[in-house]
């Protein structure tokens, strides 16, 4: 087991299901699990996969110079995200060099809640707040759990009504299992998936809840990292295992803007690609040692071409 500094809630469930918790962020993180990775694959992409992706850091940016100060230090218009939205963003340097990818929930007129990787993007949203009426609190008592998949919203509408009608990077504040929750339609696998957002205490009963009740639909416990660099992240750097070419350095050029997903880098980014089922056992060695295992392991499929400028855009 790592020596990590955050604990996850959820950590005696990882290791009842046969995770050793690498480290991931500073957080003790399932990587694997004893189950098969084939099934695993096969549940997100066809029913639905439940994922404990509390590493992700969490933190809220509250006060009236909240939104000019994320326009600072993101690639994004903020004036155009109102109070249950939100937007993927890259984070930026002083000189306009990436440091670390996130998602930004408006939460109210003046509140933010950004949910960043491992790069730099709490110390810049820190930097970016000196002296400036902004508050930055770091939470690491709120939890992530995401659920994905086809059936995660048939799922979720037996609990949450409206939920069907949630759009595509939206949040909503609500109960589940009684328990307050804010859902946002959001996820890095490629298929239709909400996160949701509980306080640590919360988090146990609300995991145990989704995979007992949702037994017949299918769902399982899958271990989130192996997910990364599937889907729409296969479109993005994630910090730091596949940034290690949008690190800045004195020859790295800025970040520039691209359509609705916010930036064009300076690396590039193999788009469109999944696991192939013959690869299967490849992944599973490659996971078990710690390595990126989808990207790795991955066939391409074909897209179109994204045209990248003045009017330019990428629909999720």
């Amino acid at each position: 087991m790592a020596n990590s500094w955050r604990i996850s809630a959820l950590a005696e469930r990882h290791r009842a299901l046969g995770s050793q918790l690498e480290d991931w962020s500073g957080m003790g993180t399932a990587w694997t699990y004893a189950s098969d990775l084939a099934d695993e694959h096969e549940a997100i992409r066809t029913r639905a996969g439940l994922m404990d992706v509390s590493g992700l850091k969490k933190v809220h940016y509250v006060g009236p110079h909240a939104e000019s100060l994320l326009e600072y230090a993101t690639s994004r218009d903020i004036s155009k995200v109102y109070p249950g939205k939100s937007v993927y963003a890259t984070m930026l340097n002083e000189a306009g060099k990436f440091v670390d990818d996130c998602v930004i929930y408006r939460t109210g007129p003046n509140a933010f809640m950004v949910v960043h990787g491992s790069g730099n993007g709490h110390e810049m949203l820190l930097r970016s707040a000196q002296g400036r009426q902004v508050a930055v609190l770091f939470d690491d008592d709120l939890h992530d759990l995401s659920l994905q998949g086809p059936l995660a919203v048939d799922f979720l509408a037996e609990q949450v009504p409206g939920i069907r009608e949630l759009p595509y990077f939206h949040h909503l504040q609500t109960r589940l299992f009684d328990r307050p929750v804010m859902i946002s339609r959001t996820g890095y696998t490629g298929e239709r998936g909400y996160e949701i957002f509980c306080k640590a205490a919360d988090a146990p009963l609300i995991w145990d809840s989704i995979l007992d009740k949702g037994r017949d639909l299918g769902i399982i416990p899958v271990p989130s990292p192996r997910w990364t660099g599937c889907g729409w992240r296969a479109t993005c750097c994630s910090s730091p295992t596949t940034t290690r070419r949008c690190i800045p350095s004195p020859t790295s050029r800025p970040a520039t803007p691209c359509g609705s997903w916010g930036w064009t880098s300076p690396c590039r980014r193999p788009r469109g690609i999944s696991v192939a089922p013959a690869s299967i056992g490849a992944c599973r060695a490659r996971s078990a040692s710690g390595s990126s295992v989808c990207c790795s392991t991955a066939t391409r499929r074909p897209r179109p071409a994204t045209r990248c400028g003045p009017g330019a855009s990428r629909s999720g």
